[in-house]
């Protein structure tokens, strides 16, 4: 029970972290532990869900096809490990906006 106690407190502060992370370019350092955050299925998403919308919405920052391939795997994971109720409204507006504002056509 501790254990768990541990390793509540620990993802929670992680993704805290790198859902505030400056600049947000970068996040691109951090995909393993965003797929980690996004398949911990009793952790709310919406860490990760910061996190990649402060990634894909940053003005400063043209997104490479491999960190575009990694945003849209972590967005796969959240999709497959939490409830729709809870992640769809973010998730539309991150896609919606790779759909229609990323330049590379695989991304989008």
């Amino acid at each position: 029970a501790n254990s768990k106690a541990v390793q509540y407190k620990l993802l929670h502060s992680l993704g805290d972290f790198v859902a505030r992370l400056e600049p947000p370019s970068r996040i691109q350092c951090y995909f393993g532990l965003l797929v980690t955050l996004s398949e911990t299925t009793w952790l709310d998403p919406s860490y990760v869900m910061t996190a990649l919308r402060r990634l894909v919405f940053c003005p400063s920052s043209t997104m490479s096809w491999q960190v575009g391939m990694r945003v849209l795997i972590t967005c796969r994971r959240i999709i497959l490990s939490h409830p729709q109720a809870v992640i769809y409204q973010p998730m539309l507006r991150l896609l919606h906006h790779l759909a229609t504002y990323q330049g590379c056509i695989d991304l989008r």
